[in-house]
């Protein structure tokens, strides 16, 4: 990317972020003048990488104002997505990054040991180096949790990619009992506590970030565990339909279909 288109982009994120503060701010004060004010002076338009974040934050001005935590979880997830494109597109600096993190655990006795499990899920976030912002409470009926999680210092997005297939490659060795002298012990670590977690459920997902990783277990008693990292248009998918978490089995096929425009 030439120069100077790289320095519009990197205007126009910044543009964009001051637009998503200042939502934010209004959304917990309960003042719509606060975003409208600078969204009617913005440069920024809907054709651009970023008119899917404007849609979603003219939406919640017009219809959503007063639902504040749902409106701003919205916004986080707009703004990692469009951040990713933008990352994608040649600009990378160092930026607190949103991590949004969901659990699923098909299983009647989840609750019985759901303390053990989420356990070890907060003990990968604070190794991950991850600041809990949202603590969704779990959904009744199996098990199903969500945290949103920010990144607690600046991270390129190129090395926040890099740390996801680590782990992945770690949760590979650690599930083929392979020895992991290669990789970093902070990330064997992580690896430990998720499989920990995995333990005790024949049917589990788990969406890190990045980084889905399932367990599901035949009627023959086979237990398969994948993970894989996911692409931006993976995750935008999985964002989409959180309800592909629930059905551990069929989960990278589903993603496969919908993320391909194959699915219904």
């Amino acid at each position: 990317m030439e120069y100077a288109a790289a320095e519009e982009l990197k205007r126009r994120v910044d543009e964009l972020e001051s637009l998503v503060g200042t939502l934010l701010l209004g959304l917990t004060r309960g003042e719509k003048e606060m975003y409208s004010t600078v969204r009617s002076t913005t440069s920024l338009n809907f054709d651009d990488a970023n008119g899917q974040v404007l849609q979603v934050l003219d939406a919640i001005l017009e219809n959503r104002f007063s639902a504040a935590t749902a409106a701003a979880d919205e916004v986080r997830q707009a703004l990692a997505l469009a951040l990713a494109e933008l990352d994608e597109c040649g600009l990378d600096a160092p930026r607190h990054r949103f991590v949004d993190i969901s659990l699923y655990v098909r299983d009647p006795d989840a609750y019985a040991h759901s303390e053990d499990i989420l356990e070890e899920i907060e003990v990968v976030m604070q190794e991950f180096g991850l600041e809990v912002i949202e603590d969704f409470p779990a959904q009744l009926g199996s098990l199903w949790k969500r945290w949103i999680a920010r990144t607690a210092h600046a991270i390129e997005a190129a090395r926040q990619t890099e740390e996801y297939e680590i782990l992945r490659e770690a949760l590979e060795l650690h599930h083929l009992g392979q020895p992991q002298a290669d990789i970093d012990e902070r990330y064997a670590r992580m690896a430990a506590s998720i499989y920990r977690a995995f333990e005790d459920a024949d049917e589990l997902a788990l969406k890190f970030g990045a980084l889905l990783a399932v367990k599901h277990t035949t009627d023959d008693g086979r237990v398969n565990f994948s993970a894989v990292t996911l692409s931006t248009r993976q995750l935008r998918t999985l964002n989409a339909h959180p309800e592909i978490l629930t059905e551990p089995g069929k989960a990278f096929q589903r993603l496969g279909e919908l993320s391909s425009g194959d699915g219904p």
